[in-house]
């Protein structure tokens, strides 16, 4: 893992993971996600899995994925980066964005979703796994 330099680190960002989460600056900006404990390295390394995944299956164009410069461990912990994308979140391009346009995106993750249960091997899926983590995000939000 390369050292980052304290003066190069831009800001520290709040995440809902657990992890250390930062933006730096090497020759672009980059974020540094890195887990704090054995728990928080398990649900990071997944979710970089998932990310890795998504990127090689995805064939939306206009969905910018973050390229990942470099992986490992550091103390045990998993840690990567990734590009940095300066975008709107969700929540801003609704609030920002007409009928027609909110019509549009959801109408492109509802075809992504059907894709991926048509292609998935699991065929059951509980709609309480969704609901819980919504519910533990709004806590965490509060």
């Amino acid at each position: 893992m390369k050292k980052i330099i304290e003066k190069n680190i831009n800001q520290k960002l709040i995440g809902n993971s657990g992890s250390k989460l930062f933006i730096y600056f090497n020759k672009n900006y980059r974020i540094r996600k890195l887990s704090i404990n054995k728990e928080t390295s398990n649900r990071l390394e997944n979710q970089f899995k998932k990310m890795v995944n998504f990127e090689k299956n995805n064939k939306y164009k206009s969905i910018n994925i973050p390229k990942i410069f470099e992986y490992g461990f550091y103390k045990s912990n998993f840690y990567y980066d990734m590009q940095y994308i300066n975008g709107e979140n969700f929540s801003e391009f609704i609030l920002r964005s007409d009928h027609k346009q909110i019509n549009f995106l959801l109408k492109k993750i509802l075809s992504y979703i059907k894709k991926c249960k048509i292609y998935s091997s699991k065929k059951y899926y509980d709609s309480n796994i969704v609901l819980n983590k919504i519910n533990e995000l709004e806590k965490k939000k509060l």
